[in-house]
């Protein structure tokens, strides 16, 4: 879910949001 993706990011460093940012683009890759 996206809001669930968007407040994790809240709660992480820019960093993280980065790897994070990273991971989701990469899982709808493979779900696509």
């Amino acid at each position: 879910d996206p809001s669930f993706f968007i407040n994790i990011n809240l709660h992480n460093t820019q960093d993280s949001n980065l790897y994070f940012q990273a991971l989701f683009c990469f899982e709808q890759m493979l779900v696509f």
